[in-house]
């Protein structure tokens, strides 16, 4: 299964609790064989947009996580990635408006995280 991650920030910006829930899941669905993807703002150096790590695809929507950019950018980028569950973040609100188009046009369901 393809499974796509919105938030754009992780762990990696932010330890706080939803983060690390948000990489727990992550990490567990990519060891049992899953196709995990995490759609961010990057918080990785260097000029790939992409790139992964123990399992789990990062790729940077945005370059940090508070560009009003990410909302509408995001949509297209899960359409490409063609998952087949979308799980979001409810924070802040707008993110989860761009995951819902993304999910439209994939044709995956939505699970938000609030």
């Amino acid at each position: 299964m393809r499974v796509a991650f919105v938030s754009s920030s992780t762990r990696h910006h932010d330890p706080t609790d939803g983060a690390e829930r948000l990489a727990a899941l992550a990490s567990d669905l990519a060891a049992r064989g899953h196709e995990v993807a995490v759609f961010s703002a990057q918080w990785w150096d260097g000029v790939p947009d992409e790139f992964e790590r123990d399992g789990i695809e990062y790729r940077a929507v945005t370059a940090t996580p508070d560009d009003w950019k990410y909302s509408y950018q995001v949509p297209g980028l899960l359409d490409k990635f063609d998952p087949d569950v979308i799980h979001a973040v409810c924070n802040p609100p707008g993110h989860l408006l761009g995951a819902k188009a993304g999910g439209m046009l994939a044709g995956a369901p939505v699970l938000a995280e609030c």
